[in-house]
């Protein structure tokens, strides 16, 4: 968002170093656990990219902090090490580590910010809530009992997008509080509890869409410009396919040395057994094959529109890490916020994200690119 500032103040020819908003410049957005938290920030709550990292890293040193009672552990001298080891017997007995009350808690210091002016609540708050017109936003989650995917809105469920399993047809998508799917789309076995919903037990997204690309691009379907057209006269329905300009993917960084270490070797036996399983997660969570997957379709599609105004730009950004990060060591997110800045200055450098000089691909996913094809360069485009 800086670099579209950026442009936007060159252009325009005055300054105005006001932060801008993804809201505002974005129609949709989507999550699953992490990603899911920073899209209810952003468009829900309509904080900027910046504030919601900020409270991003204070709900994760919360979440994440080894406890005994309400004392977290890492203060204590070796308290990293020995938290780590208490974390594993708490996983061994109660099978998830994570207490469910920290995150609700750390939900409701969020909505209580001062800043978030009409936005401002608790985790009580409904998230579609007609009263507070927001940015439209949704986050994944994964029904337990039928391995479905199921779509938490912050706008209410359009009529052609109902959920099939009778399980799923349970759910009252209209009752749905910030902190429920807050919850559900955190579920990540191993780590945090199940969340239960009306008798209805919910997983994180990440077990089947942990890179949610492909349900946000069908998601585009909810937006107002692809709403059905109904003549009176004769009851036919028109549906209207809606152009999308830009889809921007980002990631959360990933480790490459990770599936070469999971490659499984020649020997049989259990260890052989155990490696073959972590690769078959790593494969079941592997956000960069979603992405290839949606590349290679958008490509396709562009290439059967002969109206150039109807291609979709598709932008992947990914920071490749420099050591494998789990997702509860919040400890690292000085790292990976090395890591990031590191992927930003290879851009100005001509590189792509492992340092190398980038092809016609790379360049097609510049992100200064993205920034100016989101830029609001006039008046005009300002005030719509």
């Amino acid at each position: 968002m800086d670099r579209v500032r950026d442009i936007e103040n060159k252009e325009r020819g005055f300054v105005d170093m006001t932060e801008r908003l993804p809201k505002d410049y974005f129609d949709l957005a989507g999550g699953t656990s992490t990603g899911g938290l920073a899209a209810l920030m952003m468009f829900r709550l309509g904080m900027s990219a910046s504030k919601t990292i900020e409270q991003y890293e204070k709900l994760a040193s919360k979440v994440f902090a080894p406890t005994i009672g309400d004392y977290e552990i890492h203060k204590l001298p070796l308290g990293y090490s020995f938290g780590n080891f208490w974390l594993w017997v708490k996983r061994l007995i109660y099978g998830a580590p994570f207490s469910a009350n920290r995150l609700e808690s750390a939900i409701d210091t969020v909505l209580q910010l001062p800043e978030l002016g009409q936005f401002r609540g608790t985790g009580s708050d409904l998230l579609c809530d007609p009263t507070k017109p927001s940015g439209m936003m949704l986050m994944c989650a994964t029904v337990t009992e039928k391995g479905e995917a199921v779509l938490f809105r912050s706008y209410p469920l359009p009529a052609d997008s109902r959920p099939q399993s009778e399980t799923a047809k349970k759910i009252r998508h209209d009752q749905i509080t910030l902190k429920q799917a807050c919850r559900a789309t955190s579920a990540a076995p191993t780590y945090l509890p199940e969340m239960l919903i009306d008798g209805i037990g919910f997983w994180d997204g990440g077990l089947l869409n942990n890179n949610p690309v492909d349900q946000v691009w069908d998601a585009r379907y909810d937006l107002p410009d692809a709403r059905t057209v109904v003549d009176v006269s004769t009851g036919t329905v028109t549906y209207i396919e809606p152009t999308v300009a830009c889809v921007v993917s980002i990631g959360t960084s990933y480790f490459p040395q990770l599936v070469k270490k999971a490659a499984p070797g020649g020997r049989g036996g259990i260890n052989s057994l155990i490696i073959t399983a972590i690769r078959a997660l790593g494969f079941a969570t592997n956000t960069e094959a979603k992405h290839w997957d949606f590349m290679g379709n958008n490509i396709r599609r562009n290439m059967r529109l002969p109206d150039a105004e109807q291609h979709t730009q598709y932008f992947r950004y990914n920071a490749r890490a420099s050591k494998d990060i789990n997702l509860d060591d919040y400890k690292s997110m000085d790292s990976l916020k090395e890591d990031t800045k590191t992927y930003l200055e290879y851009f100005d450098q001509g590189l792509n994200a492992e340092g190398k000089p980038m092809t016609a691909a790379d360049l097609d996913m510049h992100i200064d690119k993205c920034a100016k094809l989101l830029a609001k360069t006039t008046l005009c485009e300002e005030n719509n």
